[in-house]
């Protein structure tokens, strides 16, 4: 105590404010800019925003300086960031302004994107007045990151003038960031595409120095203007070697009606990659539709050859394209591939009788309740829910008494009276249901594997103020307690590495239970990297599952492939023959890649603050 007595006064100072305690925005306002920026340089990097806003609120020189020398003491992105926003408060101070713009274009052209990439933001955030440096930036900057803020502030006026120069400066610099959302590029696209026109897009889909974002935006744009001229170009998208633009731009083709693209789908129809052959073999059929009996006359026949093929990929677009057809033949055919040897099939062909809604089906699909389980009983159950606006539950002798009492008078519900109805008693339905839950989803599937995320982020805490690997700990261990005995189950973590609980799932029982939550229990932080992409490689290795449950709080980094698009591509090509469900759980922040595994696959998307 003596000793700490006679320390100089400035150390004494440190060693009791290592970093200074949150104030109060009133509070600030009391103190010097002195006293705020000593504030900075105790507490660096650890310094709340409150304290840089204050200083930018104060408008004045101090305050300016005050600001500019606090950025020696921060490191890392985030801190920047703090720093740099503040400067906005210095717009329409005339010679302040303008040294705000002097300082923020000079750090936007730093080597370091920590400091780039923020800098560029703050600086649009002056306004009008800086969009000639912004453009600078877009133009000179080596970071795409940084390009891509730079150019978020120039789109409203780059579209409004429409002209190739713009729009080639979008096409090639926009990169989807914290700051530059996709739905904003999908916007510029929809914008450059009503002021410019489908020409303005020529060539661009199959154009591969464009990244498959960008592209896939383009499409948006694309899909929201009508005209032949639009078919034509989203035809041109099918001579991109980039699968996911190629089905997309099927799919695009096939929602508008368009016949324009009939000689490049024969082509796609023999492709090597099984994606774009369904989607291709799909679209040839929605051409003959569309095409009519007199250009295409054996569509039935087709497509029944197709049903009856031994190629996965055939059965499986025949079970699409049958359940468009709707004839009373398509529909017996759709019933003879509910009992397919393949899942997906059977899933398929499930999906089209919902969509068919003919009441032929009623009594087929009663009696598939006697043999489906897991995912598919619990489709079936929801197709039959669908068609009569009734629910007996899983249980096929209710459901035949009901049908012998109503077959003869029976008329289909509208869509509306059977969403009303299942409204209705869905809260009772919940209460009576065998699944289980994990963070509000709930899961009734019997062959599940999780894949959790272990990362270095899942330390910090939830809007609840529990840390995320503690919640991940008390959810999953919630589950499994719940889950049935009998059911399939495995774990499997990702951070640096990836981990699996077992080889292979294994039968829900009393020991394996014990043995489940014990790991549990046990689950901590196990790197800074989150290899989601190996995980979800490991967990779809496992013939037997058909439903996955993952979990993550954060953007790919450090596995096999990190690139969100190039991961959608492959689960969706491992997925096409399997029909495995995606439940997915984003831990604090949006995720376009479990949000778009979830909705491609039929799976729920929850995310948890």
């Amino acid at each position: 105590m003596i000793r700490i007595l006679f320390l100089p006064l400035f150390a004494l100072f440190f060693l009791v404010a290592g970093s200074l305690p949150a104030q109060s925005a009133k509070d600030l306002a009391g103190e010097t800019v002195g006293q705020l920026l000593s504030r900075i340089k105790v507490s660096k990097n650890a310094t709340s925003k409150s304290v840089f806003e204050e200083l930018g609120k104060r408008k004045s020189e101090k305050a300016f300086a005050a600001l500019e020398d606090s950025l020696p003491f921060l490191k890392g992105e985030v801190a920047f960031r703090k720093a740099f926003l503040a400067f906005r408060h210095f717009q329409g101070i005339e010679e302040l302004e303008r040294d705000a713009l002097d300082l923020l274009h000079k750090k936007s052209k730093s080597s370091d994107p920590n400091a780039s990439v923020p800098a560029a933001h703050g600086l649009g955030l002056l306004g009008s007045v800086a969009h000639p440096l912004l453009e600078e930036i877009v133009r000179s900057s080596r970071d795409a990151r940084t390009r891509s803020v730079a150019l978020a502030p120039l789109l409203p006026a780059m579209t409004l003038r429409a002209s190739k120069k713009d729009f080639r400066l979008f096409v090639e610099n926009y990169k989807s960031t914290w700051k530059v959302p996709i739905s904003l590029g999908e916007q510029t696209a929809i914008d450059f595409a009503r002021t410019g026109g489908p020409n303005l897009f020529s060539r661009s889909l199959k154009n591969e120095n464009l990244t498959s974002e960008v592209r896939r935006m383009l499409i948006v744009g694309l899909v929201a203007i009508s005209g032949e001229e639009v078919d034509a170009v989203l035809a041109e998208g099918l001579l991109s070697k980039e699968p996911r633009i190629v089905q997309e731009c099927l799919v695009s083709l096939g929602m508008r009606g368009a016949t324009a693209h009939r000689k490049a789908v024969e082509r796609l129809v023999r492709h090597k990659n099984d994606v774009i052959r369904r989607e291709a073999l799909v679209a040839r059929a929605r051409l003959s539709l569309i095409l009519g009996p007199q250009i295409v006359p054996d569509l039935f026949d087709d497509l029944l050859i197709q049903a009856r093929s031994k190629g996965l990929v055939e059965r499986n677009a025949a079970a699409i394209s049958l359940g468009e057809l709707r004839s009373p033949e398509a529909i017996e055919a759709l019933h003879d591939l509910l009992a397919d040897s393949e899942y997906s099939v059977r899933m398929e062909s499930l999906l089209s009788l919902g969509s068919a809604r003919k009441s032929a089906s009623i009594p087929v699909l009663i009696e598939r309740l006697e043999v489906a389980n897991g995912v598919e009983l619990e489709l079936t159950g929801e197709t039959l829910r669908a068609l009569t606006g009734q629910d007996f539950g899983p249980t096929p002798d209710f459901w035949r008494a009901w049908w012998r009492d109503h077959e003869t008078d029976f008329v289909m519900p509208s869509a509306e009276k059977v969403a009303a109805a299942q409204a209705k008693r869905g809260q009772e339905r919940s209460k009576h249901s065998t699944g289980s839950d994990f963070f509000g989803l709930r899961v009734t599937s019997e062959r599940v594997v999780f894949v959790a995320d272990l990362s270095g982020s899942m330390i910090h805490a939830n809007s609840q103020g529990i840390q995320r690997i503690d919640a991940l700990r008390n959810e999953l261990g919630n589950f499994i307690g719940d889950y049935p005995d009998g059911g399939l189950f495995n774990i499997v973590t990702f951070a640096s590495q990836v981990k699996s609980w077992q080889p292979t799932m294994v039968v829900m029982n009393t020991t394996s239970r014990r043995e489940a939550l014990a790991y549990v229990a046990k689950l901590k932080i196990s790197g800074q990297a989150t290899a989601i992409y190996d995980g979800l490689e490991i967990a779809f290795n496992d013939p037997r599952v058909d439903t996955l449950v993952v979990l993550s709080d954060g953007i790919p980094s450090g596995g096999s492939v990190n690139n969100v698009d190039a991961i959608i591509d492959d689960v969706s090509r491992w997925n096409i023959l399997r029909y495995v469900v995606i439940n997915s759980v984003a831990l604090g922040v949006e995720s376009r890649l479990l949000r778009t595994l979830a909705q491609a696959s039929h799976g729920q998307y929850v995310r948890v603050k």
